[in-house]
């Protein structure tokens, strides 16, 4: 049997088990069909692919920029800026030329005195008394020369060494001394900014994760974002756990039975969260469904409930899909146009594309952009209990301008 035959095969099972007539439209309507959904199938696999090597690119893209910062932090270690928000970069420690004359000598045990000179004499011994000066005769012994030797130092006398007078730099403590050190985010005392904008306006151009502190002296803990500073401004971005391009929703029919829970990075709280979007001017957060004979805001007549929803950093329920405006039971495409009043829905679906009953491989999308309920603490959908009924459900990136 060749691959000809064997799609016909299929063909025929296929018309079988829907039960439609055998024609050749009808034929060619199932083999397009089945096509479509094997195109579909793997471009979404592809698609998969490709985000997770790109976020491999960024991950190993973002180790060599610290590797290099921190490289030339070392060169440099007087210029370090402790401005609050600043990441974390290591330097070594400034390195001296010359021994300084008031640094304490190293070890537990003084230096030995070194013996005295062929012509020092012998040693008077500690009741000879001081020694006299040069004017007490022939027997009053040779006047040394001042600093004979330029790297012995002249020493006081016997008996124990006077304590240098150390700098308070450089006096000696208990603690382990290191071999490198970490520059600290925020030198004591001082304030972490409140959003990625106000980093980027204290100078810091790089892209990196920094820490930020919505409320300042509130009682809201400090929390670590990553802030985009390529488009010459900070843009703040919190990622979460349900970040991959497509999660698959079939199996769940009953409103609202599949429930997307994201856990945003760094263990950041909905409190947090929610003081940061206060604090920005403007925030927003996609939101992506794509479906086949599986709807949205349509009403499901056992329980009178839409099949989806969505509840915001409160935990309240809200009647509407990214895009639209909030509880108006509608998603993007019922505003669509320039001004927000045109229908672009499929088929002139009055509330999403994926509610018209015809709606095979359509999608609705938008972002929620309400920064007083953002970010978005759940999503929860239906409708795809069916075998002909599936689902995809991507959920974006909280982020914050301002």
């Amino acid at each position: 049997m060749d691959a000809h035959q064997l799609c016909g095969v299929i063909l025929l099972v296929v018309v079988a088990v829907v039960g439609d007539p055998l024609t050749v439209d009808s034929l060619t309507r199932r083999q397009n069909q089945i096509t479509l959904d094997t195109f579909i199938f793997f471009q979404e696999q592809i698609e998969v692919h490709v985000y997770y090597i790109e976020k491999r690119i960024t991950e190993l893209e973002e180790k060599v920029r610290i590797l290099e910062e921190g490289r030339g932090s070392s060169a440099q270690p007087g210029e370090d800026d402790t401005r609050p928000g600043q990441p974390d970069q290591p330097r070594q420690p400034e390195e001296t030329g010359d021994p300084d004359p008031h640094q304490p000598e190293p070890g537990p045990e003084p230096t030995p005195d070194p013996g005295p000179g062929p012509d020092a004499g012998p040693d008077p011994g500690p009741d000879a008394g001081p020694d006299p000066g040069p004017d007490a005769g022939p027997d009053s012994g040779r006047e040394e020369p001042e600093n004979e030797n330029p790297k012995k130092k002249p020493k006081p006398g016997k008996g124990k060494k006077p304590k240098p007078d150390l700098p308070t730099t450089l006096m000696p403590t208990t603690a382990k001394p290191a071999t490198t050190m970490r520059v600290t985010t925020t030198p004591p005392g001082a304030q972490y900014d409140r959003t990625c904008a106000e980093i980027f306006n204290h100078g810091y151009i790089y892209s990196a994760d920094y820490t930020v502190d919505p409320d300042r002296d509130g009682p809201i803990e400090p929390f670590t974002v990553f802030c985009d500073m390529e488009s010459g401004e900070g843009i703040t971005q919190v990622g979460h756990s349900d970040e991959q391009p497509a999660i698959p929703v079939n199996g769940f029919e009953n409103p609202g039975s599949f429930n997307l829970e994201p856990v945003y990075a760094n263990g950041a709280t909905m409190e947090q969260l929610g003081a940061m979007a206060d604090a920005s001017k403007s925030c927003r957060q996609y939101v992506k469904y794509a479906c086949k004979n599986s709807g949205l805001m349509q009403i499901d007549t056992a329980s009178g409930l839409t099949y989806a929803w969505w509840r915001d950093r409160n935990g309240e329920k809200r009647i509407n899909f990214g895009g639209a405006p909030t509880d108006s039971g509608k998603c993007a495409c019922a505003f669509g146009g320039p001004n927000g009043d045109e229908n672009t829905c499929f088929l002139g679906s009055q509330t999403c594309s994926c509610d018209h009953q015809k709606a095979k491989n359509q999608f609705d999308e938008g972002e929620f952009t309400d920064k007083h309920l953002l970010p978005v603490m759940s999503i929860n959908l239906g409708d795809t209990g069916s075998r002909k009924e599936r689902g995809a459900i991507t959920l974006g990136k909280l982020i914050c301008e301002g």
